[in-house]
């Protein structure tokens, strides 16, 4: 599970420069990304324990561009784009790992203090111009982000449990923009909801205010024949302030844990028979509004270097940092590019994804290919061999990421 394919896609089949000899007109129907992440393999989450002092990180992030229009000319082009990006994170540490999805008590006790989850959304607007210099494409991006959506929630307590009971004392404090998350549920359900989830495009948010600047540039160079570079930054931005409602909510229970297995205490397969000797408490202490300060877009730093060694293959390398509000990574991809004719191109490689100290390579699958004279198809993936493990207990340990972007773009005239 991960995110990134979005940016090496960009560089690796660049949909958004064209290159013609007459003007025309350019309409991207879709672009997409559906993308998890976490620096602990699927198989610890499906069935396995982690060291107790591991911090725990996953996350789903999706980018979708909702419509490209483009006017391209031989000397410059300007392009209006709209994106919506969704993110849903969830962290916890090991301790809490090993207690909450195993059911392992450290002498009776779960100690809650990083358990944090996070559900948001934003659409940026973003007007591009690029100007065409014969060996040198240079891209100027200018961008307002509106924030579509935002949750957050971070849990501290404790939890017991023994022979004779079970019992949870514990608080959560939840930001929120507006009430369109609601449909998750309270603060709980966020905690456990499965990491699977996709915002939409809501109108309200589009006649909000204010927009978020950013910018970024983008630019392609061609020392020879043969060979080209690629640069791109995106998301250049400082932090901005925007108003959240802040809520602190308290809860206590208490039940004779007498004949519940603890296994079944946190799975939603199986219901939690409850006795008669139970007692809970919710409690809403704090409701206010609070200012905080906020990334409206994601910061990427991109490398690639292409060199045409054969008349049909190509060699390329690609590097890129990505930082969104909840993780960081980095990335390296090697690839071969073979064309088969000038209609379709096919593309395999290796891909490093580095978090924190830990390496996890893959194998990247991509495809070019024009499907009709107006019309071309662009796929791309950095993690195929996690894909035969989706559905799989027995999963290899670097199989911790899932990707594939997806494009299809329409030339009008």
């Amino acid at each position: 599970m991960t995110l990134a394919s979005f940016g090496q896609n960009v560089l690796m089949n660049n949909w958004t420069i064209h290159h013609n000899t007459d003007t025309n007109i350019f309409i991207t129907v879709t672009a997409m990304d559906q993308l998890r992440h976490s620096n602990t393999s699927v198989g610890k989450w499906y069935d396995g324990n982690v060291n107790n002092l591991k911090s725990i990180a996953a996350a789903d992030v999706r980018n979708r561009e909702l419509i490209r229009f483009s006017y391209s000319q031989p000397s410059s082009e300007i392009s209006y784009v709209a994106r919506l990006q969704s993110e849903h994170t969830l962290g916890m540490n090991g301790h809490e790992f090993n207690g909450l999805m195993r059911g392992e008590y450290d002498n009776d006790s779960i100690f809650i203090r990083d358990l944090n989850s996070v559900h948001g959304s934003v659409i940026t607007h973003s007007i591009e111009w690029t100007k065409k210099l014969g060996k040198t494409d240079l891209q100027l991006s200018f961008n307002g982000t509106q924030v579509n959506s935002l949750r957050t929630v971070q849990a501290n307590g404790i939890l017991m449990k023994n022979e004779s009971m079970f019992r949870g004392d514990y608080t959560m404090e939840s930001f929120f923009f507006n009430n369109e998350l609601d449909y998750l549920g309270d603060s709980r359900d966020l905690l456990h909801s499965r990491l699977n989830w996709g915002d939409s495009l809501r109108q309200s948010t589009l006649v909000q205010l204010p927009l978020l600047p950013s910018m970024g540039f983008h630019i392609v160079h061609r020392p020879t024949e043969f060979t080209e570079f690629q640069l791109r930054l995106d998301g250049i931005a400082p932090e901005s302030a925007i108003t959240l409602k802040y809520a602190f909510d308290s809860t206590s229970y208490s039940m004779d844990a007498i004949g519940i297995p603890t296994y079944e205490l946190f799975t939603e397969e199986l219901p939690l028979n409850l006795n008669s000797n139970y007692t809970t408490l919710d409690t809403n202490l704090i409701l206010k509004d609070t200012v905080v300060a906020f990334r409206s877009t994601p910061f990427r730093a991109q490398f690639a270097y292409k060199v045409q060694f054969e008349p049909l293959l190509t060699f390329g390398l690609s590097a890129s940092y990505e930082k969104y509000r909840s993780l960081e990574y980095i990335t390296f991809n090697a690839l071969i590019e073979r064309k088969y004719t000038n209609d379709v191109s096919l593309q395999v490689g290796i891909s490093n994804y580095i978090y924190g100290i830990t390496i996890q390579p893959n194998i990247i699958v991509g495809v070019n290919a024009k499907v009709s004279d107006k019309l071309r198809f662009m796929a791309f993936s950095d993690a195929m061999l996690s894909y035969p493990h989706y559905q799989n207990t027995l999963v290899p340990r670097w199989s911790n990421r899932f990707s594939l972007n997806a494009v299809l773009q329409y030339q009008l005239l």
